[in-house]
């Protein structure tokens, strides 16, 4: 993250803009929001969308789970700068961040998930995995995937995925270079799929095929 932001750590950037508390809370209920965006995403394009649409955006769904959330997150197992102490011995680094963030769902969520860890838990939903960042992934997808039904709906959705990029290391959760390596797995996914159900260029409109 310090070679491609300048020897800074990205966080350091969004903590000081001008009501930094206000944009705490905001990409605090935002981060939240996206288990309701996706779920929602997927049942729209399930039943709504135009076959060929469908079809490409449901086989990146499960390309992007395949080697984003299952290969990828196996090979680069980490946590993100939330757990930075416990797991680099570093209490330093990272400690002005989760000072701004008492009080935040987020920070209450991330000490569930390490009591979780050290204690060997299987809960559900109780992993930590940092790279590639899961939910930039699906939410880069799901813009995708609305662009191409719809620009207008695609620039809103574009925007929401900002929001979770800049969320997600504004909260500790990712290190920037997590959301990039997302944005660039569902890419490719998006590509591939495009590529294996024949779907031509353009905006797929509310044709059946």
């Amino acid at each position: 993250d310090q070679v491609l932001h300048g020897a800074t750590d990205p966080w350091i950037w969004t903590h000081a803009l001008p009501g930094t508390e206000l944009v705490t809370g905001v990409l605090d209920q935002v981060y939240v929001s996206w288990y309701l965006v996706l779920l929602l995403s997927i049942l729209v394009v399930a039943t709504w969308a135009p076959l060929r649409l469908r079809s490409r955006f449901f086989l990146a769904f499960v390309l992007c789970m395949a080697f984003a959330g299952s290969m990828a997150a196996i090979y680069f197992a980490s946590g993100g700068p939330a757990f930075y102490a416990d797991l680099a011995g570093d209490a330093e680094r990272f400690a002005p961040l989760l000072q701004n963030l008492d009080g935040t769902r987020a920070l209450g969520v991330q000490n569930v998930l390490w009591d979780a860890f050290v204690t060997g838990s299987e809960r559900l939903y109780g992993g930590i995995s940092a790279m590639p960042s899961m939910h930039v992934t699906l939410t880069a997808l799901v813009a995708l995937a609305a662009w191409r039904w719809h620009p207008g709906v695609g620039a809103v959705a574009m925007v929401y995925t900002g929001l979770i990029l800049v969320g997600s290391v504004h909260l500790g959760w990712h290190y920037a270079i997590d959301g990039y390596a997302g944005i660039v797995i569902a890419l490719l996914a998006w590509k591939i799929a495009g590529l294996a159900v024949g779907m031509p260029p353009g905006v797929a409109g509310r044709s059946p095929r």
